[in-house]
């Protein structure tokens, strides 16, 4: 990595942790300095998965869900309702949605109607 200001070839002064106290965002700092010019760089490093953590929490929130919507309409199959089918495939959708699963991809199974 080169210098912004006077493209000299940086040196790696070592990698600090962060506490998640200091920063909830990143895990690691790391110290580069220009021989040159005398520049300071800091580097941080995103905690990995950090914007899947809150896409992880949803998709598990949305998978509980079809799950006990589908045992509840298997408890009451004479009271399953449209809304009810409804609700399952929004969640089913979340999901999909999580997964980048494009619908037009698998056409090896026949739609139901």
């Amino acid at each position: 990595m080169n210098c912004w200001h006077c493209n000299t070839e940086l040196i790696w002064g070592g990698d600090h942790d962060i506490d998640e106290e200091e920063d909830c965002e990143y895990s690691i700092v790391t110290n580069l300095s220009c021989p040159n010019c005398k520049c300071l760089v800091e580097v941080y490093l995103p905690k990995e998965n950090k914007g899947n953590n809150t896409m992880n929490k949803q998709l598990i929130e949305a998978v509980k869900e079809a799950s006990i919507s589908v045992a509840c309409c298997l408890d009451e199959v004479s009271d399953v309702t449209e809304a009810d089918l409804l609700h399952i495939q929004e969640q089913i959708t979340h999901i999909e949605n999580h997964l980048n699963i494009d619908r037009n991809m698998d056409t090896t199974h026949e739609t139901i109607s």
